[in-house]
């Protein structure tokens, strides 16, 4: 168990203090960020279902619920109600996930938490907000389907092709980089002027968000574009291309790499096409010279080579690397991308990802690993005021569990 007084002194976020209410996965991967950057973040599970990941993904819950501390608590009971209502007391940000208007049906609605704690910074996630059509509002939601409501799916399936979520979970996380930088934005505000602020969230419209110019294009111009496997819209010169060992690679020819050397090793010296240095532009005579310059040179060289070679020559290039080699990359390790430590939920080491981004004088730690099943429940309700005999008759009336 930890108290919060024993936790180390560490990262951007040291003193403020997280409250985390939601499950699988953008918002409490939001909360662990902030957790792995110094914040105090208490995650409230469900004493009634405890979150599934513990045991389905075991390796991303060790991962993605690392650095927090626990409760695992009942909250719509008579007696849980009044511990959240503790905990919402005790934080600067609470930051929950369920389908819109949960928490108002439990009688927890905004306006009567931020009385409770006026500059409380109130962060709502779910598949399709907290207003609109009551039907969308209600309904369950995951990252594929937030992909398939948002068109995000679609312009990422070329035509002919049956539609595809892309997996990893990149909605997930792009919500969770949307709930963590607005909830900080808006704590910096409430610090400022004592007013918290309510952020409602949606997973559609995060996705919605980074998909580039395809909203625009369709919406402005009427043109529905989908992804070509081959190119980024209007630019070509870009493209994932099979090497001598059967190994790939992703070039991308861009501009500044159109010199003497560059053209050189791509046989390409004196081609009146290349004589200039922008942008080469999909479909033109000087994108398709490209492709198969590129590609006779792939089919000649191996992976690593052609990763070797463009480079020097100042194009843009990449072999398309799986775990093992990312993992020995001399880059990888000098930078601590991937880091060990020991994960209290299943009581083994677990190697994974290291803490992103890095931060010069105040770096983030992994100061401990993803907790056990309630695992800090009397640390956390000492905290909040709880005697031992409260304690104990919270867990005799199944308010609160632990492993």
């Amino acid at each position: 168990m930890a108290k919060s007084e024993e936790m180390p002194d560490f990262g951007l976020l040291h003193g403020v203090k997280v409250l985390s209410t939601g499950t699988v996965a953008a918002e409490p991967y939001a909360a662990t960020l902030m957790a792995e950057h110094g914040a105090d973040v208490v995650q409230v599970e469900n004493a009634r279902s405890p979150e599934g990941m513990r045991k389905n993904v075991a390796l991303e819950w060790a991962q993605d619920a690392r650095c927090k501390r626990t409760i695992a608590l009942d909250i719509p009971s008579k007696e849980g109600r009044g511990v959240f209502l503790d905990l919402i007391q005790w934080a600067d940000i609470w930051l929950e996930s369920s389908k819109g208007g949960t928490y108002k049906k439990w009688g927890f609605d905004d306006e009567f938490l931020l009385e409770l704690n006026p500059d409380l910074v109130i962060v709502h996630v779910s598949g399709y907000g907290e207003m609109g059509e009551p039907d969308y509002v209600r309904r369950p939601s995951y990252d594929p389907i937030a992909q398939a409501f948002s068109g995000f799916m679609y312009i990422n399936s070329p035509r002919g092709t049956k539609p595809m979520a892309v997996f990893p979970g990149i909605g997930d996380f792009i919500t969770a980089l949307f709930a963590l930088w607005s909830s900080l934005a808006a704590l910096l505000r409430a610090r400022e002027t004592g007013e918290g602020d309510v952020i409602d969230l949606s997973q559609y419209e995060a996705i919605l968000r980074v998909s580039a110019q395809y909203p625009a294009e369709y919406f402005t111009k009427g043109n529905q574009l989908v992804r070509n496997p081959d190119i980024d819209g209007d630019v070509g010169g870009l493209g994932v291309y099979e090497c001598r060992d059967g190994r790939y690679v992703y070039v991308a020819l861009n501009p500044s790499a159109l010199k003497s050397d560059g053209l050189a090793l791509l046989g390409l010296t004196g081609d009146p096409d290349f004589d200039r240095q922008d942008a080469i532009v999909a479909g033109t005579a000087r994108d398709e010279k490209s492709k198969r310059a590129i590609e006779d040179y792939c089919l000649s060289h191996t992976a690593s080579e052609v990763d070797r070679d463009f480079n020097k020559v100042n194009i843009g290039c990449c072999k398309i690397m799986d775990y093992s080699e990312l993992g020995d990359n001399p880059h990888c390790l000098k930078r601590e991308s991937i880091v060990e430590w020991f994960d209290d939920a299943s009581g083994q080491m677990v190697r994974g990802v290291g803490i992103v981004p890095r931060v010069e004088r105040r770096p983030g730690h992994v100061w401990r690993g993803a907790p056990r099943l309630g695992q800090d429940n009397e640390d956390i309700l000492e905290e909040l005021g709880y005697s031992s005999a409260d304690i104990e008759k919270l867990y005799a009336e199944g308010v609160i569990v632990r492993d």
